[in-house]
């Protein structure tokens, strides 16, 4: 199945392209002992940040960490997955941004450059090597929510399955039942996609970096300030988040439209929507809140869309600076 699916990727996207292969080789060989001690690592680092995100969820063991199964699994691994995917996209933004300046130091890169399409296949294969270095983290975050939409499925089953019913009930908008089954499962789809999508503009961004500053000391100060800016616009939204749900703040409609948007785009990727209770709050809090379902979708596919922009234009860039 994974074979089928990556066979839908572009030629120089697929594991067995000479190019990309060559750059996932780069890499030193790992022995079976080291690669276990790994996973053992990794697993072990797991189980501390899920009970680093009970002790969270439950205010340092004082109360229950939500009302019923689902909020407690989200509230459990809300903020270890928050702080995994904030890692995952500064480090495909590490993994590319010294792309170009690597090349270049290995005195490959005028050979490249003399190839036909030498240059491009070198970029894409940099980007689309990312994906593959960070698998293991974009597994779990994939795995993680997905179980979190099962349990939103599991919920609209609550009170003889008329749930959806009550919620929409609470939007501004007067909402027919299919409708919103129709916008439900346009976010659960959104909410699937965006963490890929923020992944390869991040590996995107830091290609295009790769093509303006290719001193390493350089990089590495334009890349932490990027990394700061990204925590902060992160730390500045779930404040905003928080003091909207508490009622500390008031907004207009369209005010509260842009936060909740501004929130599940560029703060968690919608992660915290995916509390069902806590999404149908927002759809009577914010007027307009519903209409994220279909905002968030739109955003993954701009990604997308700005990705492969971010991707052709460091090509062009590499090309003509040499």
């Amino acid at each position: 199945m994974i074979r089928r699916l990556t066979g839908q990727f572009p030629a120089w996207a697929q594991a067995d392209h000479p190019v990309l292969r060559y750059e996932l080789g780069k890499a030193r060989p790992v022995s079976s002992r080291r690669r276990w001690l790994r996973w053992g690592g990794l697993l072990l680092l797991a189980l501390l940040a899920l009970a680093g995100g009970y002790l969270i969820a439950t205010g340092g063991l004082q109360h229950l960490p939500g009302q019923s199964l689902t909020e407690n699994v989200h509230s459990v691994v809300y903020w270890p997955l928050l702080t995994l995917q904030l890692l995952t996209g500064i480090l495909a933004m590490t993994l590319t941004a010294s792309a170009v300046g690597d090349e270049m130091r290995r005195q490959h890169w005028d050979s490249l450059r003399v190839t036909a399409h030498g240059a491009e296949l070198a970029l894409r294969a940099r980007w689309a090597a990312t994906f593959y270095r960070l698998r293991p983290a974009l597994v779990a975050i994939i795995a993680l929510r997905v179980l979190l939409v099962l349990g939103i499925v599991y919920d609209l089953t609550a009170f003889s399955g008329r749930y959806l019913n009550f919620l929409l009930n609470g939007s501004a908008f007067d909402v027919p039942l299919a409708l919103g089954v129709l916008l439900l499962s346009l976010f659960m789809t959104a909410a699937l996609l965006l963490p890929i999508t923020s992944v390869g503009l991040d590996a995107a961004m830091g290609l295009l970096l790769s093509t303006f500053v290719r001193q390493t000391t350089y990089g590495t100060v334009l890349q932490v300030f990027l990394i700061l800016v990204r925590v902060a616009v992160v730390v500045g939204l779930a404040q905003a988040m928080t003091q909207f749900i508490d009622g500390l703040v008031e907004l207009t409609p369209a005010g509260s439209l842009g936060l909740v948007a501004g929130y599940g785009a560029l703060g968690d990727s919608g992660l915290a929507y995916l509390n069902l209770g806590l999404f149908g709050d927002l759809w009577a809090k914010a007027p307009w809140g519903i209409l994220v379902c279909v905002g968030l979708l739109l955003f993954a596919l701009l990604q997308a869309l700005l990705t492969d922009w971010l991707v052709a234009l460091s090509v062009r860039r590499a090309e003509r600076r040499g």
